[in-house]
């Protein structure tokens, strides 16, 4: 395979120009114009509609870069773990968590990895759960950290989950919701009785939104949103104001009991759990950088005590 084919056209096609192209590849406008003509006459389809202003790709064409393009990543990834077993203190990690989550955890497994593996480069991306699923699929990260609750297996065929931990969901309340002796993150309430108890819920597209919602669906219930924010923190914070009630997990917890000391209760008798997993390509599972990753979150943070310690409070 000719790679510097593959570039090539790769290069033409995100310039929508020969000219610009030839010109960052340093060859000749005639030449790289040859050079294309050739690639389509063996293939015996235009890739490029060279009717249009600015240069533009034919439905072939779009086919042929994109898999072009993948090639290449891939290609380079091969190399980049080739080179790496000769000395696995080397390379780069693109690592994708949620804005939410990052903050929480990222100050409690960085420092300890680049001090353990000072070689490795990490470069983070904070969005949204949904954002980052989207770039790990596309092959722009490495592997995401992300909460999941009720996982579809069949939705995840490309990818593989290791979960690190299990994590409940609080609900959050300036005021005592129910006439009974009450215990710091041990009371439940009953969703049920908040009929008419507005609701203050992250906007939609946050991993703890889909899971509400969910939640809410599997009780036939209905809640009254009284406002919708895209931070756990701003909705603790309005819920200990007495702007309404809002669910946040519970690594949210320990950072927010600084922010005030509003009611905390578990959802129904049961509680509401999600996991929180590093998700990554099936492709990628020999990947010994993310190995080394995945020991130190779970190290850090499989033991609820743990979690605990390191915010330096109990529920």
């Amino acid at each position: 395979m000719d790679f510097k084919q593959l570039k090539y056209l790769i290069k033409v096609a995100d310039l929508q120009s020969i000219t610009k192209a030839a010109e960052e590849l340093y060859v000749s406008q005639p030449s790289l114009s040859h050079y294309i003509k050739k690639i389509e006459n063996e293939l015996g389809v235009d890739l490029f509609n060279r009717s249009t202003n600015p240069l533009s790709l034919t439905l072939a064409g779009e086919k042929y870069i994109e898999t072009a393009k993948r090639i290449i990543r891939d290609y380079e990834r091969m190399e980049e773990e080739v080179r790496d077993m000769a000395n696995i203190n080397k390379g780069r990690l693109k690592i994708g968590i949620p804005n939410s989550r990052a903050a929480y955890m990222l100050p409690h497994i960085l420092p300890e990895f680049t001090r353990r593996f000072p070689g490795i480069e990490i470069l983070t991306v904070e969005a949204k759960s949904s954002e980052l699923k989207e770039q790990l699929i596309r092959g722009i990260l490495d592997f995401i950290v992300i909460p999941q609750f009720n996982r579809n297996p069949e939705a995840d065929e490309s990818l593989s989950h290791e979960v690190i931990y299990q994590e409940e969901l609080f609900l959050i309340s300036s005021e005592k919701l129910q006439d009974i002796d009450y215990e710091d993150g041990q009371t439940p309430v009953r969703v049920e009785s908040l009929q008419d108890t507005p609701f203050i819920l992250l906007k939609k597209g946050h991993g703890i939104r889909l899971a509400v919602d969910k939640f809410f669906e599997s009780r036939g219930f209905m809640p009254l949103i009284g406002m919708e924010t895209t931070s756990n923190e701003t909705a603790y914070r309005l819920a200990s104001a007495g702007m309404g009630v809002a669910i946040v997990p519970e690594i949210s917890l320990y950072s927010f009991r600084t922010l005030g000391k509003p009611y905390i209760y578990r959802l129904n008798e049961e509680g509401v759990k999600w996991d929180v997993v590093l998700l990554h390509r099936k492709a990628d599972s020999g990947n010994p950088k993310m190995k080394l990753f995945l020991d130190i979150v779970k190290e850090r943070f499989s033991k609820l005590n743990d979690r605990k310690k390191f915010f330096g409070m109990d529920l």
